[in-house]
């Protein structure tokens, strides 16, 4: 554990500098699974426009990607269907059409269950609460509208 402790400086590129991060920040982030949970973004520490929501720190173009997420999953309650289907199911009710809405909503899904948003991931799809993920979805676009203002 001496060894996370060390300052090893690692060069991070942003946009229009160039910024230091130490290595046992990073390397602490990952131990302790903070990368996936979004408490920490080193986007975030590193000077990017973040939105705080549900206990993480979120840059704002993540947040503005999750809420068209959210928007494909929920919109007429596509992803409590969605959440009931295989995904052998999913392809042949989509017929393997991106722009279904079932084929969205699976996607969609996907995407947030690799973002930030707070509900529980469980290892069966179809054990996932659908209202859990529409209360974070709209929690975190109230967070973002009060951001902007």
């Amino acid at each position: 554990m001496r060894h996370i402790a060390r300052l090893i400086s690692v060069r991070v590129a942003t946009r229009s500098t160039v910024k230091y991060a130490s290595l046992w920040m990073l390397t602490a982030s990952l131990m302790c699974g903070t990368h996936s949970a979004g408490a920490f973004n080193i986007k975030c520490s590193l000077g990017a426009k973040c939105v705080e929501s549900q206990g993480a720190s979120i840059p704002s173009e993540q947040v503005l990607e999750m809420m068209e997420y959210c928007d494909d999953f929920t919109r007429g309650g596509v992803g409590r269907t969605m959440l009931r289907l295989s995904l052998h199911e999913i392809l042949q009710s989509s017929a393997g059409n991106h722009l279904h809405p079932i084929y969205s909503a699976y996607y969609a899904f996907e995407q947030l269950r690799d973002s930030p948003l707070a509900f529980k991931r469980r290892p069966n799809v179809e054990d996932t609460d659908y209202n859990e993920i529409a209360k974070s979805c709209a929690h975190l676009s109230a967070d973002f509208e009060k951001w902007v203002r």
